[in-house]
């Protein structure tokens, strides 16, 4: 079969090809930087020459994909060419000429190629992948009545229209008949009854959702194209994401994986992995990330200098004694309870506004470069003294079970939830403190408090014998 060509120039490039029953094609360079719709010749610059009066053109045209780089055609049902456009810096807007191996007889993947050579003879080319795929109905392929009928509603009839469904809480127990739905870009099978599930004909995939199933497996090594991935709930002992190197976010929590290689999603902005068997994690890769979850494993200690932008960290119930956080200034949310942490250093943290420290091994504690912070729960530390009066944007403090023998909180007027149980306090001045809802002061060396300023108490706990004046009293 011969080859077909056709010369485009600019957006005029629309054009509609009929079955060619297969053929082949002249080779293409497909482009390998960062904008995957556009091509260059890896040769760029000028060099003068030895008059050094004139320069030469060396820069290849910039070939621009006008659709997307990967599409889909019906079987014998024509594919329109949507083209591309060819720029040189020098010649401005050139011819471009396609060439493809295309067979609508038969289904299959092609590659449609963009070339464009300039008049100093650098030459650019660029490929679109094309899938020829038969229009299956839905009713014939798929297994599962649940999944068939949420495919239905979802206002589709054949396999290959799908490209996004939401089928969540269905009772699905089977996705047979997934691997049709080669368009799909987005899927969503949260809260279902899977076992298993094959999405390696789901090339196009960009957010897959398989939360709260029984999945032991999920191979999504095909899956190159993925930015969002939730797994979360699930029964994984291993979770390969080398090839996802587009995962901006990765949602794995409350499985049984005792590692995950990260290294190569050096785009990773959310990670969450708690609840799992991990002894380690390596995030040096992962400069961008913001989100980072890993409470509930095994670590005894994590790296986070290369980690920046990090924004929000929960590292609780693990098996650290330190905890070094001065390359994270821009922390806004810190969870750390159950460690054996002895000591942390927060002075660079000025935007931090969550901090959840409680059952480590603090003996001290310096908060007052923390201005924003609002919710602040450090109980079940050996601390005998805090310094809340910079915090004045509190509304929530725990400090539970220390030895506390003093707290000012007069500055702390913002304050609705108070929490000193089990400490040696003898006595509390709460009457700044306006917005009070709930105060909580068992277990401690009180003689007597006065409420008469806190109207708004719906819940107070005092240990019988402890005199108290006020609307709010119990």
């Amino acid at each position: 079969m011969s080859l077909i060509k056709y010369q485009i120039i600019g957006l005029l490039s629309f054009a509609l090809l009929a079955g060619c029953g297969g053929g082949s094609s002249s080779e293409g360079q497909s482009n390998t930087g960062t904008n995957s719709n556009t091509g260059t010749n890896s040769d760029t610059g000028s060099t003068s020459n030895t008059g050094g009066s004139q320069q030469v053109d060396t820069t290849a045209p910039v070939i621009t994909l006008n659709g997307e780089a990967n599409v889909t055609a019906i079987m014998q049902q024509g594919y329109q060419e949507l083209g591309a456009v060819a720029v040189d810096e020098v010649d401005g807007v050139l011819p471009v000429t396609i060439s493809h191996d295309l067979d609508l007889t038969k289904e299959g993947e092609y590659t449609v190629t963009y070339s464009a050579t300039d008049k100093s003879g650098n030459q650019a080319s660029l490929q679109r992948m094309v899938r020829v795929v038969e229009a299956k109905r839905l009713a014939d392929v798929i297994a599962d009545d649940a999944f068939l009928q949420c495919a239905l509603d979802a206002g589709y009839t054949y396999a290959f229209e799908v490209d996004e469904l939401s089928c969540v809480n269905k009772g699905i127990t089977s996705v047979q008949g997934i691997e049709y739905l080669v368009a799909i870009k987005k899927l969503v099978l949260l809260n279902n009854l899977l076992t298993e599930i094959d999405v390696s004909k789901n090339t196009q995939l960009q957010q897959l959702d398989v939360a709260f199933n029984q999945l032991s497996n999920l191979d999504v090594s095909n899956n190159v194209t993925l930015v969002k991935l939730d797994a979360y709930c699930n029964k994984l002992s291993n979770l390969d994401v080398s090839n996802n190197v587009t995962l901006v976010e990765l949602y794995a929590f409350t499985n049984k994986l005792s590692n995950l290689d990260v290294s190569n999603n050096v785009i990773l902005v959310e990670l969450g992995v708690s609840s799992n068997k991990l002894d380690s994690i390596d995030v040096s890769n992962n400069l961008g990330l913001r989100r980072l979850a890993l409470g509930s494993n095994q670590l005894q200690n994590v790296d986070l200098s290369q980690n920046t932008a990090l924004e929000e960290l929960s590292v609780e119930l693990n098996q650290l004694t330190e905890l070094d956080l001065s390359h994270n200034e821009k922390l806004k949310s810190l969870w750390a309870f159950g460690n054996n942490i002895s000591h942390i250093d927060l002075s660079k943290h000025s935007e931090l506004e969550q901090l959840n420290i409680e059952s480590n091994m603090l003996t001290d504690i310096v908060l007052t470069n923390n201005v924003l912070l609002e919710w602040l729960a450090l109980s079940d530390n050996p601390l005998t003294f805090v310094d809340l009066s910079k915090n004045d944007k509190l509304w929530s403090v725990s400090i539970a079970e220390t030895n506390l023998s003093d707290l000012d909180i007069r500055s702390n007027t913002q304050l609705r939830w108070l929490d000193l149980t089990a400490n040696s306090l003898t006595a509390i001045d709460v009457r700044q403190n306006l917005v009070l809802e709930t105060l909580r002061l068992e277990g401690n060396q009180l003689l007597e408090i006065d409420l008469t300023m806190n109207n708004k108490l719906t819940e107070v706990l005092l240990d019988e014998g402890v005199t108290c004046s006020g609307q709010a009293c119990p």
